[in-house]
């Protein structure tokens, strides 16, 4: 059985490595159990109905945030940063972590639900599910889309490396992500972690050009190398673009 689940808006994408989770990633909190019993249920006296319930008491479902703590967000910040440091991009961005963008990843992953959200404006998102918790596998499962043989991608979007493409691409400038365990996620069975990472800008764009639908590159290389094609207002760092100064509301790692 495959253990990690990828989403993208076209296609689903399975892995078959194995990592081990370290608890101090996530901070736990009492689950929170959403009953699933009905009126009838409940006004039904009857013996058979009663186990019945007692049945379906057990498998209520229920969802438990898991809050990420400095830990955390440092480990997925600096994850995504040496993933997109690797590319030598002329114009990558250094992200940045955003609470407003965690805050919205974390209300989807609250539902538990293997599914995008619809209500993400000008973000993107990634997501994963696995029977475990365990950050960095997951954005490393993201990036590792690019060794697809079958999918055979580049720098350009493609539906099959989707959530590589948002990993690496360039102007995206800040990141939020949201983790919940759940009893069960919908349309991802026998899973019950799950994370979701907001991106702004998305990235994964896509163009008309003379008729035909052209998929726009995650970034660009230069002869000169990393950094050398950084915006006025940014500078080389460790071969990503810093920006020098921000009005960006949240936390740099």
């Amino acid at each position: 059985m495959h253990p990690y689940l990828l989403l993208l808006s076209l296609s689903q994408i399975y892995a078959s490595s194995w990592c081990g989770y370290e608890g101090k990633m996530v901070q736990e909190v009492p689950h929170t159990y959403t009953s699933i019993f009905t009126a009838q249920n409940r006004d039904d006296t009857s013996n058979r109905s009663r186990r019945s319930l007692n049945t379906r008491f057990r498998t209520a479902y229920w969802k438990q945030p898991l809050p990420l703590g400095i830990s955390a967000i440092n480990i997925l910040v600096n994850e995504h940063n040496m993933y997109r440091r690797l590319m030598r991009a002329s114009n990558m961005k250094m992200l940045q972590w955003n609470s407003e963008l965690a805050w919205k990843a974390q209300i989807h992953a609250d539902r538990c639900l293997f599914q995008h959200s619809h209500d993400r404006h000008s973000s993107g998102e990634n997501i994963w599910a696995a029977p475990f918790a365990d950050l960095k596998a997951a954005v490393k499962l993201w990036f590792t889309e690019i060794f697809d043989r079958k999918c055979g991608c580049t720098n350009y979007f493609k539906p099959c490396c989707g959530h590589y493409t948002q990993v690496v691409w360039a102007e995206t400038e800040l990141v939020g992500c949201g983790m919940s365990r759940c009893s069960q996620i919908l349309y991802a069975p026998g899973h019950r972690f799950i994370l979701v990472c907001h991106y702004w800008p998305s990235g994964n764009w896509v163009q008309f050009a003379e008729g035909t639908l052209v998929a726009l590159p995650a970034f660009r290389r230069s002869m000169h190398g990393p950094c050398s094609e950084c915006a006025a207002n940014f500078t080389c760092l460790n071969g990503l673009c810093k920006k020098i100064t921000s009005n960006l509301t949240g936390q740099f790692v």
